[in-house]
């Protein structure tokens, strides 16, 4: 991102090839094939099982 104009840019592919190493290779939004797994419903019983202190 530039941060004078805020205006995010296209990274070199040579840039982009020394940093791949870094990144974490996975995707953002779900499809209907990959997303099957259903969330349960928040209750006393599940809150103990859901993490804390993620942000």
């Amino acid at each position: 991102m530039n941060r004078e104009t805020r205006r995010l840019s296209k990274i070199p592919e040579e840039v982009r090839r020394e940093l791949s190493p870094f990144y974490i290779h996975r995707i953002a939004v779900a499809s209907e094939e990959r997303d099957c797994e259903k969330i349960d419903k928040l209750t006393d019983d599940t809150a103990e099982s859901t993490r804390s202190g993620l942000a």
